[in-house]
């Protein structure tokens, strides 16, 4: 379920830079702790930490960009490289509308397969972790937001 705010006229598998951001339940600090402006990462944080790496090896359509997992959430920028807007039976049944079902290669696909992941891995390991529902993104209009969006992320350790 995506819960953030989406532009109603733009297909989420096209290619383009989005910065995304997700929560841990209740905001609970599962991922770790800040010391001394750094995070220090729990198992947890290190299980969020290297399946978010491990997702430009599963999919060939992705860049990672920079991202910090922090102690309650998750900021990162994710670039979809490839444009072709694929078509599925389901899609077929919803006629013209893509944008009600955005399927396998969606950024909300992509997003929903990280959180699930880190969630099982996490839960098989023994560990207490549990995810808010939805996400939120905003698309990364050009190269001098992206640069702003970047120093937000590196920085964000500071702000807490």
């Amino acid at each position: 379920m995506n819960l953030g705010l989406r532009l109603s006229n733009w297909d989420y598998r096209s290619a383009a830079s989005y910065f995304v951001s997700f929560n841990t339940k209740k905001r609970r600090p599962y991922f770790g702790a800040i010391h001394d402006g750094k995070v220090v990462l729990s198992s947890v944080g290190c299980i969020a930490d290297v399946l978010w790496r491990v997702q430009k090896h599963l999919r060939d359509d992705i860049v990672l960009g920079t991202y910090i997992v922090m102690p309650d959430h998750f900021h990162g920028i994710l670039r979809i490289e490839h444009d072709e807007l694929l078509k599925d039976s389901r899609e077929e049944n919803l006629g013209t509308n893509r944008f009600q079902n955005p399927g396998k290669r969606s950024l909300s696909s992509i997003i929903g397969t990280y959180k699930a992941a880190v969630s099982r891995e996490s839960h098989r390991l023994g560990f207490e972790m549990a995810w808010q529902i939805g996400f939120h993104s905003n698309i990364i209009p050009d190269a001098a937001s992206e640069v702003r969006i970047r120093n937000y992320i590196i920085n964000n350790p500071n702000k807490v």
